[in-house]
């Protein structure tokens, strides 16, 4: 079985800001809330980025191409923002 070889682009030591996203090419992308200020380690393909934290994955998203955008996965917001996600519009 032939697995194909994919370039990658890698950034080190890039500083999770405190709303839990990373900055690539002015594009934002979530990780754990928990590393929030940590530093992280981004590999970059034509398609994808993803966030290393000591040697192992902590997120995967699509590459985004429009300057500006973000992407948040749910599961990366603090518990207090993921139960106000999940509330009913009458609370």
């Amino acid at each position: 079985m032939q697995k194909r070889f994919e370039l990658c682009d890698w950034r080190y030591q890039v500083r999770v800001g405190n709303d839990h996203h990373v900055e690539h090419l002015r594009c934002f992308y979530s990780v754990p809330s928990q590393l929030a200020g940590e530093r992280v380690d981004l590999r970059i393909t034509a398609s994808m980025v993803e966030v290393f934290r000591g040697g192992r994955r902590v997120a995967l998203h699509a590459l985004l191409t429009e300057p500006g955008n973000s992407t948040t996965l749910p599961e990366h917001r603090p518990v207090a923002h993921q139960r106000f996600w999940k509330a009913s519009p009458r609370r």
